[in-house]
């Protein structure tokens, strides 16, 4: 009934209306996760864009470092999701299927549709991808600007040290 409710989300605008139902998904941990990845795997941009928002606060919901946002509608949601937003059991935190979803993810890291590529990257630094360090810096040239700050936050979540010359570049 939750999945459904989820998918039935019109557009990430109305994401925040659906605090509720995106608290009790995260709370399944990386089972929410696994069920995203199907739909993400699919042709339909739309649960695309779902998927990779789940996907996001999942991210988030896991505890892993800090909360960056990029619009209003982002901070508000954050502003509910901290509130209510307990991490997942230990028992629905599995590494290895923790691992698969990123793989996932990490193949829309050069997408061409922002909607896709940007949360991808955001995704990126909250799970602290390390072994996806070179496409995140990749995306540093990109011509988007907001494509490259989403690479910066990534970037700088990560820590990757090697990254320090990289970042002071793309910052002049």
């Amino acid at each position: 009934l939750l999945m459904k409710r989820f998918w039935g989300i019109p557009n990430l605008g109305e994401l925040g209306r659906y605090v509720r139902i995106l608290h009790s998904l995260c709370r399944m941990g990386t089972r929410f996760g696994e069920a995203l990845i199907g739909p993400l795997s699919g042709s339909d941009v739309h649960q695309q864009v779902l998927a990779l928002a789940g996907l996001e606060e999942l991210a988030r919901a896991l505890g892993l470092p800090k909360y960056k946002q990029s619009s209003p509608e982002e901070l508000a949601l954050a502003a509910r999701l901290a509130e209510r937003l307990a991490q997942p059991p230990k028992e629905h935190r599995d590494p290895i299927s923790l691992g698969k979803i990123v793989n996932q993810v990490a193949a829309f890291l050069t997408h061409d549709n922002a909607d896709l590529r940007e949360p991808s990257i955001r995704i990126m630094g909250l799970v602290q991808a390390q072994a996806y360090v070179d496409q995140i810096r990749e995306c540093l040239q990109h011509s988007e600007s907001s494509t490259r700050v989403a690479a910066i936050s990534a970037l700088g979540e990560i820590g990757d040290g090697n990254s320090i010359e990289v970042l002071v570049e793309a910052a002049r």
